[in-house]
């Protein structure tokens, strides 16, 4: 499944790109050379891509790591209390039903 998955897109990325993978001499020469600038124009701009995610990234400092990791620490302990609470009215009610019997 997978295999086709690869193998549909990389026939779309040549027809995308219009590289043929004809098995002619000459034109199999000419698609070799043309698949190789391709490959190395999407590298390109995958490496640009990349530099401009870093670029706009958020800097992390010690202030705002410190602002971000109490602000996780606090969505952590409303978590684990919520855990809690609801265990325990789990357990409770589990209690009240065997006694009920």
């Amino acid at each position: 499944m997978m295999y086709d998955v690869v193998e549909h897109a990389k026939e779309w990325l040549r027809r995308r790109t219009r590289i043929t993978t004809e098995h002619d001499d000459d034109d199999d020469l000419l698609g070799e050379d043309a698949e190789e600038k391709a490959k190395k124009r999407l590298e390109l701009e995958a490496e640009e891509r990349l530099k401009a995610m870093r670029e706009t990234g958020t800097p992390v400092t010690k202030e705002t790591f410190e602002e971000w990791a109490r602000a996780f620490d606090a969505e952590r302990a409303m978590a684990t209390a919520s855990t809690m609470s609801k265990e325990t009215l789990g357990e409770g009610s589990a209690t009240r039903a065997k006694a009920q019997q």
